[in-house]
């Protein structure tokens, strides 16, 4: 079982703010997408670069919030079957 540092108590504060932070960046991630597609409908050139780095850190923002969703419940952080799954 793997070992934790936190005590339960900080854990869900940790874990709550990861999710308040995963949040926050997807909610300016997507405002931030709206003003791309704004400008792109708009625009000659289409920033490819600008839309991928944008669409990479809406899925670290969607991990980052996995990560606090798990370690808020108290549960394992390290992904793979459980000691009690049967599979």
């Amino acid at each position: 079982m793997a070992r934790s540092f936190l005590r339960p108590g900080t854990r869900r504060v940790v874990g709550g703010l990861f999710v308040a932070a995963g949040i926050l960046l997807s909610l300016g991630l997507i405002i931030r997408l709206a003003l791309l597609a704004y400008a792109w409908s708009s625009a000659d050139n289409q920033p490819y670069g600008l839309l991928l780095l944008n669409m990479l850190a809406l899925v670290a923002a969607g991990l980052m919030i996995r990560y606090g969703r798990q370690l808020a419940r108290g549960g394992r952080l390290s992904d793979g079957p459980a000691d009690e799954t049967m599979l």
